[in-house]
């Protein structure tokens, strides 16, 4: 509704041998169907060698971010993937954040990402044969969660670890409402729980030994039920 697919269309009819189009006549996230994964392999070539992400609501801002990835990872063939820093803009103050910086480490473990996921999706450069593997051996078996990266970078790191580039190739949008952001405590509550059913299913599955994780889930339910009868109390 924004015109978007005109913009995508000017630049598909300028450069055809690059931009390679897939228009959609409805949005394919909301039905949490799998359309989004098919709607990826079917925009990768036999011949493609790594996928990238730039969500809509995200922006890349360094020209040579993929050219440094894909260097890193011809030189590295042992690593998964690699991702980079991010800005921050707020969207309801169009502000940026420069403060934030969730790792200094460049090696990134399972470990590390059971802790917290620090990868923001719009940096990542992935191999397309760990990416296919994943889709077709691990998704089918995996339940239906909330989030459709976490897992996947979960995943990406027990095949091989995942390399940090620390400069900042890009802007996350930090919305007031989105599918990880909202202002209304059940939101977030249902969120939350999705998270740590993630880190649950793959501690069981890998034998990660995060022997926590269950009671983590457990106070963090009684504290959001706690905060979303206070908001209802609240409002009423």
């Amino acid at each position: 509704t924004d015109g978007t697919a005109d913009i995508i269309r000017e630049y598909a009819e300028k450069y055809p041998d690059i931009i390679k189009p897939i228009y959609e006549t409805e949005n394919q996230y909301s039905k949490h169907d799998g359309s989004i994964r098919r709607i990826i392999d079917a925009a990768m070539p036999s011949t493609a060698k790594y996928v990238a992400w730039c969500e809509g609501d995200d922006y890349w801002t360094d020209p040579l971010k993929l050219q440094k990835q894909v260097d890193f990872l011809e030189a590295n063939p042992n690593y998964s993937m690699c991702y980079t820093d991010v800005r921050y803009l707020y969207q309801h103050t169009g502000l940026f954040d420069d403060s934030i910086s969730l790792t200094q480490k460049s090696n990134i473990t399972t470990a590390d990402l059971m802790q917290s996921n620090k990868v923001h999706t719009l940096t990542v450069l992935a191999r397309v044969e760990l990416l296919r593997k994943y889709h077709s051996d691990f998704l089918p078996q995996m339940p239906r969660f909330r989030m459709g990266d976490y897992p996947m970078w979960l995943w990406m790191s027990i095949q091989a670890p995942i390399y940090h580039i620390r400069e900042k190739c890009g802007v996350y949008r930090y919305l007031e409402e989105s599918a990880s952001h909202s202002k209304d405590a059940y939101r977030m509550y249902k969120f939350e729980l999705s998270v740590y059913d993630i880190l649950i299913y793959f501690n069981e599955k890998y034998n990660l030994h995060s022997r926590f994780l269950r009671l983590r889930r457990l106070k963090y339910m009684v504290k959001m039920k706690y905060k979303i009868a206070k908001q209802r109390y609240i409002r009423l």
